[in-house]
């Protein structure tokens, strides 16, 4: 077992390093509670924090400002951060079973237990669309995208490159802005599955945002993509919008998942520490108390 940190009569363990647990850690370093223990544990001490993708993209900031330390912040808070993967979660017993990253040779470590259980391991986007395919590149998860970035860049400075961004929330919309700083010459188009005067969070502002777009060259197109192939999307209107390459930047995301999960949805507070759950993956759960989720 994990040793007691001295004085501390609670764990509180966070698994992954989203970005609601950043700030419960940095809550934590900020007003520290010696009542509470605090782990932290996730594959990588580095977090990519999204918040700064459009400005890295439009070269603003260099990949290193991206990324989170988390264990250092967490090491700020006073708690422990273990660089490792969770096999198992029991919440009956208020235990969780965690083994290295295979890059660190995968060796199973002691077990953790815990009296208040928080996971938010991030989104992972939802296979959108049936085909899979080279001109097919999915923003989340981050780290996935920068490794793809290489082969984006290049694919763009191609005379005629063409890239669709599939989703104009705020993410596409400022996704569409910062390929445009990148790449000033290449042809863009941000396809939205609905007018933005429908979209409660962007209607006050479509007349400014549709502006922003034209004086940016950057082309709109309202309708639903179906599907992608290595030169266009498919509307579910039978609609055909060339493309050399596409990005969905979509609201819709799954869990990639085994076992039971049965974790109950809902907020905790407990000695003065409030804090969410967000989404976990590859994790079995077995049923009871001391955990929570909230989307």
């Amino acid at each position: 077992m994990w040793e007691a940190k001295p004085g501390a009569r609670r764990t509180l363990l966070l698994i992954g390093a989203g970005h609601a647990h950043i700030s419960v850690i940095r809550r934590l370093m900020m007003q520290p509670d010696p009542e509470w223990r605090l782990i932290v544990v996730a594959p990588s001490s580095m977090a990519p924090y999204s918040g700064m993708l459009p400005g890295f993209l439009a070269r603003q900031y260099g990949e290193s400002d991206l990324f989170i330390d988390v264990a250092r912040l967490t090491e700020a808070a006073g708690g422990w951060f273990i660089r490792a993967e969770v096999s198992r979660i029991e919440t009956t017993s208020r235990r969780v079973w965690v083994r290295r990253p295979e890059a660190l040779g995968g060796a199973e470590l002691p077990e953790l237990r815990f009296d208040r259980l928080s996971i938010n391991t991030g989104a992972h986007p939802e296979p959108r669309f049936g085909s899979a395919h080279s001109a097919l590149f999915y923003v989340k998860p981050l780290t996935q995208l920068l490794a793809d970035l290489p082969a984006v860049d290049a694919r763009c400075e191609k005379t005629g490159a063409h890239l669709a961004v599939v989703g104009a929330g705020a993410a596409g919309i400022e996704l569409a802005f910062a390929m445009r700083a990148r790449h000033p010459e290449l042809r863009i188009t941000l396809m939205g599955k609905r007018p933005l005067t429908d979209d409660a969070a962007l209607a006050s502002g479509a007349k400014r945002i549709h502006r922003a777009l034209r004086d940016r060259g950057i082309a709109w197109v309202t309708g639903e993509v179906v599907e992608v192939d290595a030169t266009s999307l498919r509307l579910a209107d039978g609609q055909q919008v060339a493309s050399s390459h596409t990005a969905p930047f979509t609201a819709e995301w799954t869990v990639d998942q085994t076992g039971e999960y049965e974790l109950v949805a809902k907020a905790y507070h407990a000695g003065g520490l409030t804090g969410t759950v967000s989404q976990a993956r590859r994790i079995n759960v077995g049923g009871g108390a001391g955990g929570g989720a909230l989307g």
